[in-house]
């Protein structure tokens, strides 16, 4: 297993911010169709053909999705509904979240408390990036904040007649 990305592993055993930030940056990324995020599992470098992982499990997997349930539905601007279960690998439980793509018009999801754009993550390559991050380099241009001035209608105005109690009429076009 190697991170991918649409899957991250973590070795979460109880809820963080940092599974929060895969879960925003999972629901934002635009072709992803979404990510799956398997807590339980963590990096062992010391492995014969270089990184690798190994499935830890999670101690109380009810508590987990419970909190992350939970958490998605609120922390968010707008609820997230991820797909959660446990399966049991090597004998140990693994929570396994399907988090999806956030619909075109539901985007961009952040954390309600940081406002945009420093709450909201994408996910480039197999990481989770801050918004901030990825469009500081960018160069953006902000709309002018003068108004435009003010050029004569070449529309006909409207004239009141005197036996047209107080409509108003168009005058004829020529």
């Amino acid at each position: 297993l190697d991170e991918h990305p649409n899957v991250e592993a973590k070795s979460a055993s109880q809820l963080g911010h940092s599974l929060l930030e895969t879960v925003c940056a999972f629901a934002n990324e635009a072709g992803l169709g979404g990510g799956h995020i398997l807590a339980g599992v963590e990096i062992d470098t010391q492995g014969l053909f270089g990184a690798q992982y190994r499935v830890i499990g999670v101690p109380d997997a009810d508590k987990l999705q419970s909190d992350i349930a939970s958490q998605c539905a609120t922390v968010f601007n707008r609820p997230i509904r991820p797909r959660i279960s446990v399966e049991m690998v090597d004998s140990r439980r693994v929570v396994v979240i399907h988090v999806p793509e956030a619909q075109p018009g539901e985007k961009p999801v952040f954390f309600a408390k940081n406002g945009l754009p420093g709450g909201a993550y994408r996910r480039i390559g197999s990481t989770d990036s801050s918004s901030t991050r990825t469009t500081s380099s960018r160069r953006t241009t902000r709309p002018s904040s003068r108004t435009p001035t003010s050029r004569p209608s070449t529309r006909p105005r409207s004239t009141r007649t005197g036996g047209s109690g107080g409509r108003r009429t168009r005058r004829p076009r020529n």
